[in-house]
């Protein structure tokens, strides 16, 4: 009787081993697809962040530049109502105040 019971016992406790193997596995699968996603959550959001840099730098960068445009502009005074010239004389002008 007693082998009997050391029989079922063994292949109780190698049923629990192989079950708890089995889900050993199982978690261990979903930890290193658990830490693969998270990888390529940090890998994504470095490239967002690398994309946001390269366009703000594309789109600021042009303002480092200055673009200068001369013209020849004539105003004809038959058009314009300009009024006498300026007289050579200076204008009077008070000293400026000294502040106390």
């Amino acid at each position: 009787m007693t082998s009997t019971v050391n029989d079922t016992g063994r292949s109780f406790a190698y049923g629990q081993a192989a079950l708890i193997e089995r889900s050993l596995k199982r978690r261990h699968a979903k930890e290193r697809r658990f830490r693969l996603m998270g990888m390529l959550a940090v890998i994504a959001a470095i490239g967002f962040v690398v994309v946001l840099f390269s366009s703000v730098l594309a789109r600021g960068l042009p303002a480092f530049w200055q673009a200068t445009i001369t013209l020849d502009v004539t105003f004809d005074p038959e058009v314009v109502d300009v009024g006498p010239p300026p007289s050579s004389r200076r204008a009077s002008r008070r000293p400026p105040s000294r502040r106390r």
